[in-house]
């Protein structure tokens, strides 16, 4: 992966990237935890005993959580390679190995990705030589590879009218690795056999689906809503108090999967 990430990639853009990402490793989202309230947060540590952790937490790092990533700062490289680093579409593809964390050889990859969608659509190795107006447009047609690149993913294997495509299987199920790998999910003995995640975990799918914009929701009513299916299922019971700031994860990776499916039935692939 190295030899072919450095054939295309500038070595000033390749610095940036190694710098921001060691940067990145310091950042320890558990001392920016502020999820919940002061009550559930015992009685959380008090659980810890039940939990099933699937957290990076080895002697071996291999990569950046989410949170971890989405501090990267890549101001500097905004003209050349804009990234909404918040984004699902962005956030799968420069996952390259699935694991659900984001190595530097993943984020150098998708980086030289961008790199040749931008030469190719601006004629140029270094379009911020160019006009404002041709430098959007650029950029414009950037998104839009990525988009076709996330869409072939989801519609992998499938018709768009078969909701139970390889490709949105697949895929959902990559996004909740990569929730999982960020955040660890909670199990309690009053919901046996149930896997929890916590809302900051929710509140992160809901930002990167952009729900908010797409369904003109809040995310107070999106998780109520979750809550109150995961209760309908017989997942979770809305009166035990451990369960206030928890949805099953199972309920989550439902949402995905509906959600890919409006994706798959997009035409982002055709033109």
């Amino acid at each position: 992966m190295g030899n072919s990430t450095s054939t295309t990639l500038p070595p000033w853009v390749h610095a940036i990237l190694e710098e921001e990402y060691a940067k990145a490793t310091k950042f320890d989202p558990n001392n920016q935890d502020n999820s919940g309230t002061p009550d559930d947060g015992a009685e959380k540590k008090e659980q810890a005993s039940d939990r099933t952790m699937h957290s990076n937490n080895s002697s071996s790092f291999k990569g950046l959580t989410l949170d971890q990533f989405i501090q990267l700062d890549l101001g500097r490289l905004r003209s050349t390679l804009p990234l909404s680093l918040m984004d699902v579409a962005t956030l799968v593809l420069v996952d390259d190995d699935c694991d659900g964390l984001f190595s530097l050889d993943d984020i150098v990859l998708f980086a030289n990705r961008l790199y040749v969608y931008y030469m190719k659509y601006s004629g140029s190795t270094n379009i911020e030589t160019n006009g404002g107006g041709e430098i959007q447009t650029v950029q414009s047609l950037v998104r839009g590879e990525i988009a076709k690149s996330f869409w072939l993913l989801v519609t992998a294997n499938t018709t768009v009218d078969n909701n139970d495509s390889i490709g949105i299987e697949t895929v959902s199920n990559r996004i909740v690795t990569m929730l999982i790998q960020n955040r660890p999910t909670q199990t309690f003995t009053t919901q046996p056999g149930v896997d929890f995640v916590d809302s900051d975990t929710v509140h992160t799918c809901f930002r990167m689906c952009a729900v908010a914009r797409s369904n003109r929701v809040d995310f107070q009513t999106f998780f109520d809503l979750m809550q109150q299916a995961a209760e309908d299922q017989g997942f979770m019971d809305l009166e035990d108090g451990l369960l206030d700031n928890l949805l099953p994860i199972n309920i989550v990776q439902t949402f995905l999967n509906q959600f890919l499916i409006g994706v798959a039935k997009m035409q982002v692939g055709h033109y």
